[in-house]
């Protein structure tokens, strides 16, 4: 009799180890035709269920000797079948607002199963190997190696776990203790370009390391502008100087012009001031914007279900809070704008500017002849049309403006930012295609290292006959490769698909009129989601908003676009990510699996 046979059958373990071979080529090497994906992932799937069925039906017909160790062998294959089932309802599952949660841990729960899972049937395969022809084993033994196993499966699962949760967070750790503040280019435009004086005095004891490190930082400013004075003193010897500021005790640093002041507590102690240190350069900025620029209003329009930036709890959409932050950080008071405010009759005399995010009913001709009638006069509008859902396209307003607007959703399957893992993600578009505009000047200036991100957004094209007075050029292009999604399955197809150059934000200049001081602005983009929360923690994004509220208000500091005093997530491209991953995800696990395998090989043959 085969000596396999008599004692202990190999194929149904190798079968598993052939399914998920199949699974990966199914998920991971032939995605994008879906008729021969689903044949190898169904495959791999029934692969490792029959293996797993087979399993079960031998134990009914061993004897108690061999019970235990095919105890082991069916649990183990059913652990494997477990996680591919979990990684199945990641896969097919949508990855809707409030599902991100539950889809990370299934995420690492099929992970951790499956690398436990093969741990253990890899170390019993080892352990019965040299004696796999007779009937009787050493229960003891097959469960010290099992548990081995199972232990190396749980290292390996832990360095892919924390590779994939480090992916997704992106987080960043200090080794420096945030003892070092250093300005921006940002902020030091910021301070060549003020026009009125600005006095910073640092209250610090002469001996405080904080105070040390405060003043270096500030002293790494001095001499940008004539405009900008800057004294240390100690708060116990400037009690008037301090009172005028409205600082009580040290550790403050107060930024003024005349009578206004702002105050930047950062400590003396470096354990309570090793987190302010790090948004210094942020809260420094802010303050000398709050002391030089006067207050502006900011309307935003509703009652057409435009996004909110304090939406309702029923509002599942990406809400505009930090953009609302930004705002105030750049003293611009935020107000709705509607029928019973004069979107009816006549835009508010006292108006910066006037956003309208991705509406999704359509105005009022009341209130479209109100906004056009603003243009005439000089008005500034950032208009933010919505590609999904409901949105409204609103044509007319679009073609006073010399624009009309496609919701088609646009797709690119390279250039694209990583949010489900999965086809949908051609969706989220990205974009460093910007024009010589001065709406975008930072962009254009560093397209190289940053990029705008798009959430499943429609195009935009400039009209052939602009109404008379009016210019509109688009500033930002989609990238080779985008493509109108005809079939909403994110995948190009060459017989009802074209990839060409699509519109993806437009500026328009309307000639002031008879009794108008200026000419009319608006800055229209293809997407709402640009300027919600979480595409805002993109620089490109935030530095777009930057850029657009300069041209628009024509402010004359450069705004602000510190968005948090979190690190900005690092987005990258599919194929600037190709060789890391394999390297993380397959080479570290493989080198893990080569070692515990030369170390098995070595105690077996002692």
């Amino acid at each position: 009799m085969d000596a396999v046979n008599a004692g202990h059958r190999k194929w149904p373990s190798y079968s598993v180890f052939v399914g998920l071979i199949l699974l990966y080529a199914g998920e991971r090497i032939v995605v994008g035709a879906d008729s021969v994906r689903y044949l190898f992932s169904g495959l791999g799937f029934l692969t490792i269920l029959g293996s797993a069925v087979f399993r079960v039906t031998e134990m009914g017909k061993v004897g108690a000797d061999r019970k235990p160790m095919l105890t082991l062998f069916t649990g183990a294959t059913f652990g494997v079948m477990a996680a591919v089932v979990l990684y199945g309802a990641t896969t097919f599952s949508e990855a809707g607002e409030g599902q991100n949660v539950l889809r990370v841990a299934i995420h690492v729960a099929w992970l951790l199963l499956l690398a436990v899972s093969l741990g253990g049937l890899v170390a019993l395969e080892i352990a019965v190997f040299p004696v796999a022809g007779i009937d009787r084993y050493e229960d003891r033994k097959l469960r010290r190696f099992f548990e081995r196993g199972v232990g190396t499966g749980l290292l390996v699962a832990s360095a892919v776990v924390f590779n994939y949760i480090t992916t997704r967070e992106d987080k960043k750790i200090d080794f420096s203790f945030g003892r070092e503040a250093v300005a921006t280019d940002q902020t030091k435009g910021l301070i060549k370009e003020i026009s009125k004086p600005v006095r910073v005095v640092l209250f610090f004891p002469t001996d405080s390391e904080v105070g040390d490190a405060v003043d270096q930082y500030i002293r790494s400013l001095d001499g940008l502008s004539s405009q900008l004075t800057i004294e240390r003193t100690d708060q116990a010897l400037a009690g008037k100087l301090a009172s005028e500021t409205g600082v009580s005790e040290n550790g403050f640093i107060a930024v003024s012009h005349d009578k206004t002041h702002e105050k930047i507590k950062v400590g003396t102690e470096w354990d309570a001031s090793r987190s302010r240190m790090k948004k210094l350069d942020s809260d420094f900025a802010k303050a000398v914007v709050k002391v030089t620029q006067s207050s502006k209003v900011a309307y935003f329009t509703v009652g057409h279900k435009e996004r909110a930036t304090d939406p309702a709890s029923d509002d599942s959409r990406p809400p505009l809070r930090q953009l609302k932050k930004i705002l105030a950080n750049n003293q611009y008071e935020v107000k709705s704008l509607g029928l019973g405010d004069g979107l009816g009759q006549e835009l508010p005399k006292d108006h910066a500017i006037i956003f309208i995010m991705g509406p999704e009913k359509p105005f009022l001709p009341e209130e479209i002849a109100t906004l056009k009638a603003g243009l005439e006069r000089g008005a500034r509008l950032l208009i933010a049309l919505e590609g999904e859902g409901e949105g409204d396209s609103m044509p007319e307003l679009l073609s006073a403006l010399g624009l009309s607007f496609d919701k088609t959703i646009l797709a690119n399957e390279k250039a694209h930012v990583r949010v489900t893992r999965t086809p949908a993600d051609a969706a989220y578009i990205v974009s460093n295609k910007y024009s010589s505009h001065k709406s975008v000047t930072t962009l254009t200036r560093n397209s190289n290292q940053l990029f705008t991100a798009f959430g499943k957004s429609g195009s935009i094209e400039k009209l052939e006959n602009e109404p008379p007075g009016v210019h509109a050029e688009v500033v930002i292009s989609a990238m080779p490769g985008t493509f109108a999604d005809q079939d909403g399955d994110y995948i190009f197809d060459k017989a009802t698909e074209a990839q060409k150059t699509f519109g993806l934000a437009a500026v328009v200049t309307r000639t002031a009129t008879a009794g108008a001081d200026r000419e009319g602005r608006a800055f229209v983009v293809s997407d709402a989601d640009v300027f919600t929360d979480d595409f805002l923690r993109n620089e490109g994004n935030a530095l777009l908003l930057a850029d657009i509220a300069y041209w628009l208000a024509d402010v004359k500091e450069p705004v602000i676009p510190k968005v948090t005093e979190e690190d900005v997530r690092i987005q990258h491209r599919k194929e600037d990510d190709v060789a890391w991953f394999y390297s993380t995800t397959l080479g570290v696990p493989a080198l893990v699996l080569a070692l515990g395998f030369f170390v098995a090989g070595r105690r077996r043959k002692r």
